[in-house]
């Protein structure tokens, strides 16, 4: 007779292999769905980490705006460009806008309508998700300002700021079709903002903390890097390649025209072929010469220097010639920082003022100072401002904002200015020695002579007064206009 359950013992082991295939298969359903949300919560933290934390909100002005009054002083613009027909300079002082006849529009100074901080660069731009273009404003501790012009009102400024305070220092910027922006920083390197997220853009093997010095666009989505010490980068088809055989690892500025690139550094001009298939330069242009600013028009290269005004390099130059550089020699010693191209003409920034390039003079604004390099200053007992500059003499400002400058060979650099409530004079302590105010017309009682004659408000005439310096107007261009009306800023009209 069989023992009971005898004829059940197979079933029974299927059922036991059952639940213990049950129990595997469980077991890893677990470990599969552990491993899926590691990985997906490093993913996100990648994606986190890669994504740079910023705000973006309206900007708001200082609220001591209107509280005080600035005295005017020449422009010391950087940077310009067009935009909505109007031309657009900025620089340290703020961002000046002139219609397309040249009347003045609005000034934003810095500190009072923009943020504390100089302005590097602008450029037009309509941005992924935006409705309508802006200028895009580049500052050097503020981040990113987008300005949006108003019709028959001040524009509205939005202010896209890092959270981390090492990013806000914007060196340049390059919009690009796609409608991203590129941000150079000064020791982060390289930002995308795509219009919803801030990330850094890694350049092949170079370190994080690239200082970014210029941006040009080759194409839709090509574009060059110009850093301060790293040498040049081209970003194309998915790759990155790097140059650093050039005059100068400092790259100042970069210009592209058709399939050629220029890189300008502080002892030559590079030139690239970008459809060689190897990134490196095939020539030299101008070389010794400091290429602080680019442009390319008309067949020739356009070198703007530090010193030596604008070098005009011809590029139709024979085959077997090609290492030869023909410079047209500069015609003045300015100081070249930026071009601003028109279809009509070609604009520049010489000296911290615009210039058609016919011409290398420029019109002051009225009624500002002689110079921005203030050392030292004091009021008459008349209310007269006496205003001394480290090489330019002195500016006398009366209390009916008339303006007056006084400088010679004797009043040139000025060290201190004091005033003796007592004797109403005021001395003004010089390289050359001290000269002396009085405001009977008589000189002051000084006990220790002083190297140059005694100057007095009678006797000025040995200084030649006259107003502040006004250079004769440039040639006739859409934005030569008469001085407009005196309003306290740095800048009122070409």
């Amino acid at each position: 007779m069989q023992r009971p359950g005898f004829t059940l013992g197979i079933p029974k082991r299927w059922a036991l292999l059952a639940i213990i295939a049950a129990l595997l298969a469980a077991t890893a359903a677990v470990v599969i769905f552990n491993a899926q949300t590691a990985l997906t919560r490093a993913s996100r933290t990648a994606a986190s980490a890669q994504n740079l934390r910023f705000t973006l909100t309206a900007f708001d002005p200082h609220p001591f705006a209107i509280t005080f009054e600035p005295v005017a002083s020449t422009p010391a613009y950087t940077t310009g460009t067009f935009f909505a027909g109007n031309l657009y300079l900025a620089g340290v002082s703020g961002l000046t806008i002139l219609a397309p006849d040249g009347t003045l529009q609005h000034i934003l100074r810095t500190g009072i309508e923009l943020p504390v901080a100089p302005i590097t660069a602008l450029a037009p731009a309509r941005l992924r998700n935006a409705t309508e273009p802006d200028l895009l404003i580049a500052t050097a501790g503020t981040g990113l300002l987008l300005l949006t012009p108003q019709p028959n009102a001040n524009p509205t400024l939005r202010q896209l700021l890092p959270a981390d305070p090492d990013l806000r220092t914007l060196t340049t910027l390059l919009p690009l079709a796609t409608g991203e922006l590129l941000l150079g920083t000064a020791h982060h390197g390289l930002l995308l903002y795509n219009g919803a997220n801030l990330t850094a853009v890694p350049l092949a093997n170079a370190p994080a903390t690239l200082d970014i010095t210029a941006l040009a666009a080759t194409d839709s989505a090509s574009y060059l890097v110009g850093t301060r010490k790293d040498g040049v980068f081209y970003s194309h088809a998915g790759t990155i390649e790097h140059a650093n055989h050039l005059p100068d690892d400092q790259v100042e500025s970069i210009a592209v025209e058709g399939n050629q690139a220029y890189v300008g550094t502080p002892t030559g001009t590079s030139v690239f072929l970008l459809t060689a298939p190897e990134f490196k330069p095939t020539r030299i242009l101008a070389p010794g010469t400091f290429a602080h600013a680019l442009n390319v028009s008309n067949g020739q290269l356009n070198i703007g220097t530090l010193d030596q005004g604008i070098q005009q390099i011809p590029l139709a130059i024979r085959p077997h010639l090609h290492r030869i550089s023909a410079i047209i020699p500069a015609t003045s010693a300015q100081r070249i920082d930026a071009f601003i191209p028109t279809p009509d003409a070609l604009y520049t920034i010489a000296d911290g003022a615009l210039t058609p390039d016919t011409s290398t003079e420029t019109r002051s604004a009225p009624n500002a100072l002689t110079d921005r390099n203030i050392s030292a200053l004091a009021f008459a007992p008349d209310g007269t401002l006496y205003i001394g500059f480290f090489d330019h003499g002195l500016d006398e400002l009366a209390p009916d904002n008339t303006l007056h400058h006084l400088e010679d060979d004797h009043l040139f650099c000025i060290n201190r200015l004091a005033l003796d409530p007592t004797k109403h004079t005021i001395a003004a302590a010089t390289a050359n020695g001290l000269v002396l105010f009085d405001a009977q017309g008589t000189h002051a009682p000084n006990p220790h002579p002083p190297r140059r004659p005694h100057l007095g408000p009678r006797h000025r005439h040995r200084l030649h007064p006259h107003p502040a310096p006004r250079s004769p107007p440039p040639p006739a261009s859409p934005f030569s206009t008469p001085p407009a009306p005196r309003v306290s800023t740095p800048f009122r009209a070409l």
